[in-house]
């Protein structure tokens, strides 16, 4: 048994008209459905929100099919495709059928916090699609658990950005508007963002989804070649659809969009898809140039991009992934200054300012109380350095807030007793001198002293994931 939204459940009255107090447009029960296809609901049996969607079985034959194939392989660290359920027969309805899937959020809802974050979503990714290709795989023991998902030919067909979803209710510890498009508000009469974490913090696990056009081919089928006709999905741009071909090789076109998505989401700015990129992601545009070459022949297959990608992976710092991304989109220089030159700029001695207020929140902590509990804990602690006490201002004002530094460890910093003792530590539980300012250190003496001097001689490989079998807080991989 599934529960509608108000809106949808018969003798339904707007609460607006209710309450003349509030605004029609700000109600949750005066939201439409983003598509008349799919609607949110609530399942009666545990309270848990999940997923209704109407599949008409004329239109899209395979999605059923496919759906159930997938989810009868049960869940594992190695299946990223959503599951499903159960379902849903309307009477009457011979073709259609409803399915019921897991509340799920966009990829990037809340924005990615750093580099380690946006690598961990690429590799589940190169993760995912192997499930989509027959290929005998022999890799390192990392890879080993996707051996049994190589024997499904099925190709997506339609894996663009829309259809990449993330398991991130357990990011919002006080929930969100369960409406697809305003799962960034939080829940109540109040308008808000809603609070969340970090998936640093709280690792997820991502899911294609919508496989309407997708479709599963035998064993002999691929062995001989495919090339079947095309049928055009979200992303719009693949050579090969624009003409010049009436049959395609569909896992050559998984290729492409899975590339073509990395490169106008995160890499540069794509106008034809109006996406903005991130800065920091060129590591990724070799890669993702020869995923999205012309001729579908000329890309790599997916066992060749897998290996490309690990190879990227291992190069990347612990610096690097732990580095915060898109800061710089928020910062705008003047340019119009007076005596402002590009050397200056170079230097940062141009005057800049702060922009896009869109996920910021007001906290009621004032300047003035801020300002006195800074007073107050340095005179209390006077060998302190300043970047040191900022670090335990934050800890104890803001300590829901995501730290500055997630490896260093504040013990002591209460917001009703600045002069209480302070210990700083690093994520080995190595002591930190409070005397020490983040100035002096080197760029790599900070990276050890943020992550703990028991990662010297290690460089991070990924974030956490949410399927990987450690326990420990980063994978790793020895020089």
């Amino acid at each position: 048994m599934y529960e509608l939204p108000p809106r949808f459940r018969p003798g339904w009255v707007p609460s607006w008209k209710l309450d003349p107090t509030k605004t029609a447009m700000l109600c949750p029960d005066a939201w439409s459905p983003f598509n008349p296809a799919i609607m949110d609901a609530r399942r009666l049996s545990d309270g848990s929100n999940v997923v209704l969607k109407k599949v008409d079985q004329f239109l899209h034959p395979f999605e059923l099919e496919i759906s159930e194939f997938f989810t009868g392989l049960g869940k594992s660290r190695e299946n990223h495709c959503i599951p499903l359920l159960g379902t849903l027969r309307p009477p009457n309805e011979a073709n259609l059928v409803i399915l019921v899937l897991p509340y799920l959020r966009a990829y990037n809802s809340p924005r990615f916090d750093t580099f380690g974050e946006a690598v961990e979503l690429f590799r589940q990714l190169f993760e995912v699609c192997l499930l989509f290709f027959l290929q005998f795989h022999r890799r390192s023991a990392r890879l080993k658990g996707l051996q049994f998902m190589h024997r499904h030919n099925v190709a997506h067909r339609d894996n663009h950005s829309l259809n990449i979803l993330m398991d991130g209710v357990h990011l919002y510890p006080h929930g969100f508007q369960p409406d697809i498009l305003h799962q960034d508000l939080k829940l109540g009469d109040k308008y808000g963002s809603a609070s969340h974490t970090t998936r640093t913090w709280k690792p997820v696990k991502y899911y294609f989804a919508d496989f309407g056009i997708s479709r599963q081919y035998s064993a002999s089928q691929r062995e001989e070649g495919i090339l079947d006709t095309f049928i055009m999905g979200g992303d719009k741009s693949p050579p090969e659809h624009q003409g010049k071909y009436s049959k395609v090789d569909p896992f050559a076109t998984d290729i492409y969009f899975l590339g073509n998505f990395i490169k106008t989401s995160f890499v540069e700015r794509d106008e034809t898809v109006r996406t903005v990129g991130f800065r920091g992601f060129e590591f990724m545009t070799g890669l993702v140039a020869d995923m999205t070459q012309e001729d579908p022949a000329k890309r790599p297959n997916i066992d060749e991009a897998v290996a490309r990608f690990a190879e990227i992976q291992k190069s990347l710092s612990s610096w690097k992934l732990r580095s915060r991304v898109n800061d710089l989109c928020h910062v705008l220089l003047d340019f119009d200054f007076p005596n402002t030159t590009l050397e200056l700029c170079k230097k940062g001695y141009a005057r800049c300012y702060i922009a896009s207020f869109a996920d910021a929140e007001q906290h009621k902590c004032t300047l003035a109380k801020a300002i006195k509990w800074h007073e107050e804990f340095s005179s209390a602690h006077p060998t302190f350095s300043n970047s040191n006490i900022l670090i335990a201002q934050r800890r104890a004002l803001f300590p829901k807030a995501s730290p500055l530094y997630p490896g260093i460890h504040v013990e002591g910093a209460l917001r009703q007793d600045p002069a209480h003792e302070v210990k700083l530590s690093d994520a080995g539980h190595a002591f930190i001198d409070p005397t020490m300012s983040s100035d002096l250190c080197t760029r790599d003496d900070l990276g050890y002293r943020i992550l703990g001097n028991w990662r010297k001689g290690k460089t991070i490989a990924a974030v956490p994931s949410a399927d990987s079998p450690s326990t420990d807080s980063c994978a790793t991989a020895s020089d």
